[in-house]
């Protein structure tokens, strides 16, 4: 009867993720114990391996809203973006830019300046003639708010993050007031972090051997988590690392369009069609409609599901984001208000 009683209570028990808290990865250590700092290399090591689930979010907080905050403050469109020349950038060498990409890659540099954040910013104006799809290779009054079409990173060997941000030239007689900052620098920001996720994995990696950061980048690649150009569309897609940071980049997606608790019930009940369809009105040409447009039965697909959910909750335990009102309360909120004033005014007459 107890043997009943036990295996009913295991099962009737709740799954408890690992963390560096159950581990007791968290301890300061004693005489009997490993010491702090074998204990945190121990804690990076599996986060990195993703065999425990990480509580904190993949950078400073002053990030989500910063980087916006930067982008919109530089006013970037109001400049030239149609006429690009090569410029000699630091670090780099010389690049193709207009006044436009120069404006934003310097607000940036100067915002994680201040942040104290070792990153080295290029903006990169491309050729409309090297853009494969048409309706990418301009930005243009039907579609002002494309910019930055792509973002790519590299470490530089002094340990920097090295962050490239690919953007489109402008269409003649282009109409700067068409544009929307605050979408612009969302849709910006949001490439930048995913960017950032993958600094985050360096990080981990390098504390956790004792390497440097450079070595670290080397050592996924050596793992083929940083798929050769040339590797099947899978390779990159599957890869834990880019599972990872699709997941921060996608549940920033869904949040900015619905808000975190609408977005994270979309996530969890949807079905796969479902999903499809909301992919492909969030992001018709982008990698999440890929994701689930021609993935979508494989289960790398099915992991990155659970990282968007995963990165949902720590954006509401740390308060990036809101939780946004659905279009008809919002229309009954103000019709209350309406209502309200108009009942006021009537009494003062």
């Amino acid at each position: 009867m107890r043997n009943i009683n036990s295996q009913k209570a295991k099962r009737d028990q709740p799954y408890l993720p690992a963390t560096s808290k159950l581990l007791f990865l968290d301890r300061e250590g004693n005489e009997n114990e490993l010491e702090p700092k074998y204990l945190k290399k121990l804690k990076n090591y599996f986060k990195n391996m993703t065999m425990i689930e990480a509580t904190s979010l993949p950078m400073k907080r002053d990030l989500y809203g910063g980087i916006e905050r930067a982008i919109v403050d530089s006013r970037f469109w109001l400049e030239d973006n149609e006429d690009a020349e090569y410029r000699s950038i630091r670090t780099f060498g010389p690049a193709s830019q207009t006044d436009a990409t120069k404006k934003m890659a310097a607000s940036l540099r100067s915002f994680f300046q201040e942040q104290r954040i070792p990153v080295s910013v290029i903006a990169i104006s491309i050729d409309p003639d090297d853009i494969g799809d048409p309706t990418k290779a301009l930005q243009t009054n039907s579609n002002p708010n494309q910019f930055v079409v792509s973002a790519q990173a590299g470490v530089l060997p002094s340990g920097r993050l090295q962050l490239i941000l690919l953007a489109v030239q402008s269409e003649e007689d282009f109409n700067s007031n068409l544009v929307s900052p605050q979408i612009v620098a969302d849709e910006i920001s949001t490439k930048i972090r995913h960017e950032f996720v993958h600094s985050k994995q360096y990080d981990s990696l390098a504390r956790a051997k004792g390497i440097s950061r450079l070595a670290a980048k080397n050592q996924y690649e050596d793992w083929g988590l940083i798929p050769l150009e040339s590797a099947p569309r899978q390779e990159y897609l599957g890869s834990h690392i880019e599972i990872d940071a699709f997941g921060h980049e996608f549940a920033e997606l869904l949040a900015q369009k619905y808000g975190l608790r609408k977005a994270d019930q979309i996530v969890a009940s949807a079905d796969q069609a479902e999903i499809k369809k909301l992919a492909q009105d969030i992001d018709a040409s982008g990698n999440l409609a890929e994701y689930y447009g021609d993935y979508s039965d494989e289960k790398f697909t099915r992991k990155l599901q659970k990282k968007i959910r995963k990165y949902l909750k720590l954006f509401r335990a740390n308060q990036i984001y809101d939780d946004k009102l659905s279009e008809a309360v919002v229309k009954r909120l103000i019709s209350i208000s309406d209502k309200q004033i108009k009942n006021k005014n009537l009494k003062n007459l």
